[in-house]
């Protein structure tokens, strides 16, 4: 009796030795699916930021047109990596253009009728194993498992039709010229009609006096056979009308403080215009800086309608525009700023969600943002 009792602690010992040994186990092997649950975690986020990337990349490409778009998504997509390899080529099936609505979220596919209106970019990137790239695992493979196939999407989007402007939420001040120009004579020009005298040199960031198949047009008030038009100067901000105001203006743009006089935010609203007090005419006194800014992108307000051609004139503005400034001048008659249609990201914009697109707003478009 006395040797049967002294045996139980060592049969006590060795059944926990097997226990430890079990524990460890279980431990180790916790450990272990915690290191690649780990990795493929990091992994993932790797693939997203590349998917973020491609989709901005390419959202902003748009404005070049769709296969600028595309190149733009896969060089951006390309140049992340994830698993410590970098990404191979994406594929025309994973970048796909279409259309993003901001109200109901959905995202479509564009087809060859909707292309020209595309505002969105959708990117998948992958590491699968039909690309001989899969993510490969640490410890899986103790159960067979030697990698697992990982994909993320993301989508990117911006506004190409907007009904105004707001404080950019980045303090810089709003672009935009205090001169309204008459929407048919814009109108004219987006449909190609218009001498084609300017273009713009990329590459050396001046204008060049040759043609470039896009038409300009003259801010000047200048009407039919040179008499003066109803173009002019609107007034933004509780100091418009001064020439120092217009100066600041014209080089600066529009700063928070001026578009707090007016609410904030200059906007067409639901009706789809607004009354901006203004002068027809352009004062000499601001050659200068019209010629100081030869070259630079500004946003115009486009007119309808004028009343009363004195110092209290009132602008019914219907649209905005976007121009490039190409020459001034200011020497003899008819007076000059050419001024040439071209596109233009905006900060602060005001979206027209029900609107057609162009219907409140031509070539600007807000900044590309991440909305999936």
């Amino acid at each position: 009796m006395a040797h049967s009792i002294a045996r139980q602690p060592a049969r006590r010992r060795g059944a926990i030795a097997v226990l430890a040994a079990l524990l460890i186990v279980t431990f180790l092997a916790i450990v272990a699916f915690g290191v690649d649950v780990g990795y493929l975690a990091l992994t993932r986020s790797q693939l997203q930021n590349a998917a973020d990337a491609a989709a901005l990349a390419g959202t902003a490409g748009l404005i070049d047109g769709s296969a600028h778009a595309m190149a733009q998504a896969k060089v951006f997509g390309e140049h992340n990596e994830a698993a410590a390899r970098d990404l191979t080529v994406l594929p025309d099936e994973d970048v796909v253009i279409g259309s993003w609505d901001f109200q109901s979220r959905i995202f479509q596919r564009a087809t060859a009728e909707t292309l020209a209106e595309a505002n969105a970019v959708q990117a998948t990137t992958r590491l699968v194993s039909g690309r001989n790239n899969s993510a490969p695992l640490f410890f899986g493979r103790i159960f067979g498992l030697q990698s697992v196939d990982l994909d993320a999407v993301a989508i990117a989007a911006l506004w190409n039709n907007l009904r105004g402007f707001r404080i950019p939420p980045n303090g810089e001040n709003l672009k935009l010229l205090p001169m309204a120009f008459d929407l048919e004579s814009w109108d004219q020009a987006i449909a190609g009609v218009g001498p084609d005298n300017w273009s713009w040199n990329e590459a050396g960031e001046q204008t060049v006096n040759q043609s470039d198949g896009i038409p300009e047009i003259n801010l000047h008030p200048v009407g039919n056979n040179g008499a003066p038009g109803n173009r002019g100067l609107i007034e933004i901000g509780a100091e418009a009308g001064e020439t120092d105001t217009f100066r600041q203006q014209i080089v600066e743009g529009i700063n928070a403080t001026e578009l707090n006089y007016h609410g904030g935010e200059l906007d067409l609203g639901p009706r789809g215009k607004m009354n901006l007090s203004g002068e027809p005419g352009v004062r000499s006194t601001l050659r200068r800086e019209l010629e100081s800014i030869v070259g630079q992108t500004r946003i115009v307000p486009l007119f309808t309608k004028l009343s009363d051609n004195g110092t209290n004139a009132t602008y019914t503005i219907v649209k905005f525009g976007a121009v490039r400034i190409m020459d001034v001048s200011f020497r003899g008659n008819p007076k000059k700023i050419i001024a040439q249609p071209t596109q233009v990201y905006v900060h602060g914009a005001i979206p027209d969600l029900r609107g057609e697109v162009g219907s409140s707003s031509d070539l600007i478009y807000s900044a590309p943002r991440l909305v999936q």
